[in-house]
C-alpha cells in the first residue's frame, strides 16, 4: 500500500504500519490528540495539564519509542504494510 492508505490505516483502523524492508521489530502508530494531559515534565513546563497533539509514534528495533517524520522515500513507496504487533487496537 501507498503513504495515504498507511496513514488512513493508522488513523481510521488504529493499525500499526511498517516498510516490507524495515528490519527488526520496527514500526509506526498513530496517537490521537490527548487533552488535558497531566503534566510529567514540571521543570519544563508551567501549567499543570498540558494538550498533547496528534502525532506518529516509531518503534524501533531496540524497543523504544521515538517522534517519527517520514522521508520523501517513505511518502513515495509502495510498501507499506499493516503489522500484528499483538496488541488489540482500540
Amino acid at each position: 500500500m501507498n503513504w495515504n492508505q498507511a496513514l488512513m490505516m493508522m488513523k481510521i483502523l488504529h493499525s500499526s504500519v511498517r516498510r516490507k524492508n524495515w528490519t527488526g521489530d520496527k514500526y509506526i502508530f498513530y496517537v490521537p490528540k490527548v487533552e488535558h494531559y497531566m503534566n510529567l515534565y514540571p521543570y519544563n513546563v508551567k501549567e499543570d495539564h498540558v494538550d498533547v497533539e496528534e502525532h506518529i509514534l516509531i518503534h524501533t528495533k531496540s524497543h523504544t519509542l521515538g517522534y517519527y517524520a517520514t522521508t520523501q522515500c517513505d511518502m513515495m513507496a509502495e510498501d507499506w504494510e499493516v503489522v500484528d504487533t499483538g496488541k488489540k487496537n482500540s
